[in-house]
């Protein structure tokens, strides 16, 4: 018999054991304004609110935005905006229908439209997953950016605009992405371009709307052709928008929320004056470990984040690296220790039903191990402590630019400084010294503190050439020795 479609009529005869929601969608309205509304959004921020609507109701239901690819449009749109989410860790496995997803929209198609959506008097909150990249603006801006549809940014400083225009009140903007102080980076990018496009928002921003800092952690891997079957199984329904995850999640947020928000604090939600530690930690030790692994896991033939931590050389530096040379450079928020936290990061990097791969965790890595690892190795630097595991990571990224798989296969890099990265890894792959030398000169590769280090340039180069003589097994093999004496 052919399976049904995950719908609103369908989902009134599934098992007992299937959450769903329980509140009236229809009636509520969207207090919510999504930017980025990808597989992480609606696996995190997009359950919270749904618990939340659950336990308490409320006009918070979200509008999401599409910015580059209509298939989460697409999919959503098709099934009444429902879609499911299936967390497992260990023994644990639970499977719920998230309905707080009242619209989506696809930013190409009518940006128009989505700034007037943003406009909307209902709407008390706007929040981003845009990933690093998105709040990056280069200084030459087109003066017709409010219609354009490629931009965050851009279409921010029109929805600004026209809330002012239309007197429609403040509101709250929240980054829910991996930068340190994320809602003080967001202001900074937002009033920046109002100042090129339209100097006189810039007053009412600062008068009108919040920007929080938050801190954001689930794993949210790309959904694979198993998920989508074992979800059909239990469903006795086909959701063409399922995701998977780990049952562990979390969010830390400061409260100042100028217009209102749900009660997130009611469904696990943490509000926090502490979420520069929060993210930090996060940043470093967890998002650090991650890049570590995808780049020496690819450069070793690993497809999974859970592949590389079942291997043993990488295992065992992956666990050096984070008690030895990143521990030391946080600072735990209260109630919180380092060593906890690393152990609690083993064992969900051993979850093998998230199928993280490697290659979505290595992406834009000019623009993540900025946030993740290059602090960490200026501060170990000014202490006279040991970066050699720093290095032989970036080392692994650098390597991993030339776009070569263990065996010579071709591996796609995406980055956006991959044309750039990669002319450099083709042209000086058999003279490391004068890869890495010329990779420090260029601009906005690397900080100056690190750019301008003999310290640095000399481990750098010393961990890449060990990696084109020996390979990544090998190398690793011989940093644990010597990190075991």
């Amino acid at each position: 018999m052919t399976q049904a479609n995950l719908s609103a009529n369908a989902i009134a005869h599934l098992q007992s054991s299937v959450k769903r929601p329980e509140y009236d969608r229809k009636t509520l309205k969207a207090g919510i304004f999504h930017l980025g509304i990808g597989n992480f959004h609606r696996g995190h921020q997009a359950v919270y609110t749904d618990e939340v609507l659950a336990g308490s109701g409320g006009d918070w239901m979200t509008i999401g935005a599409s910015l580059f690819n209509p298939t989460t449009r697409d999919q959503l749109l098709s099934q009444d905006g429902l879609y499911s989410v299936l967390a497992r860790s260990g023994d644990q496995s639970i499977l719920r229908i998230v309905g707080s997803i009242k619209d989506v929209l696809f930013a190409p198609d009518n940006p128009v439209r989505l700034i007037e959506a943003m406009s909307n008097k209902d709407i008390k909150i706007i929040s981003l997953t845009i990933t690093e990249k998105g709040y990056l603006i280069k200084d030459k801006v087109m003066a017709s950016m409010p219609a354009d549809a490629s931009s965050a940014m851009g279409l921010l400083v029109a929805g600004m605009q026209l809330r002012r225009k239309l007197g429609c009140g403040p509101l709250t903007l929240v980054s829910c992405d991996n930068l340190v102080g994320n809602g003080k980076v967001l202001k900074h990018s937002l009033l920046r371009l109002a100042h090129i496009q339209d100097e006189s928002l810039v007053n009412w921003i600062e008068t009108n709307v919040s920007f929080p800092n938050s801190m954001v952690d689930r794993m949210v891997p790309a959904p694979t052709e198993a998920l989508s079957k074992e979800v059909s199984r239990q469903l006795g329904l086909i959701d063409n928008a399922c995701l998977g995850t780990e049952t562990f999640s979390q969010w830390v947020i400061e409260d100042k929320f100028i217009a209102g928000r749900p009660a997130w604090e009611n469904v696990g939600v943490t509000f926090s004056d502490e979420v520069h530690l929060h993210e930090l930690m996060k940043l470093r030790l967890l998002n650090g470990a991650h890049s570590g692994m995808a780049y020496l896991g690819l450069l070793a033939g690993k497809g999974t984040i859970a592949e590389c931590i079942t291997t043993p050389e990488i295992s065992r530096f992956v666990n050096h690296f984070m008690r030895e040379e990143i521990a030391p450079q946080v600072t735990a928020p209260s109630g919180t220790s380092t060593a906890e936290y690393i152990s609690t990061l083993i064992e969900r990097f051993s979850n093998h039903y998230l199928e993280h791969q490697c290659q979505q965790v290595a992406m834009d890595g000019s623009q993540k191990l900025a946030q993740r690892l290059y602090g960490i190795a200026s501060e170990r630097l000014v202490e006279n402590q040991p970066i050699e595991g720093i290095c032989l990571v970036v080392a692994a990224w650098i390597l991993y630019t030339r776009g070569l798989g263990p065996s010579g296969e071709s591996m796609t890099v995406v980055d956006p400084l991959a044309e750039q990265l990669h002319k450099l890894a083709v042209r000086y792959q058999r003279r490391p010294e004068i890869w890495i030398t010329t990779l420090l000169k260029e601009q906005g590769v690397f900080p100056n503190s690190l750019a301008q280090s003999t310290t640095f340039k000399n481990a750098l180069t010393n961990s890449l050439s060990m990696l084109l003589s020996d390979g990544v097994l090998p190398t690793l093999a011989k940093f644990n020795a010597r990190s075991a004496e």
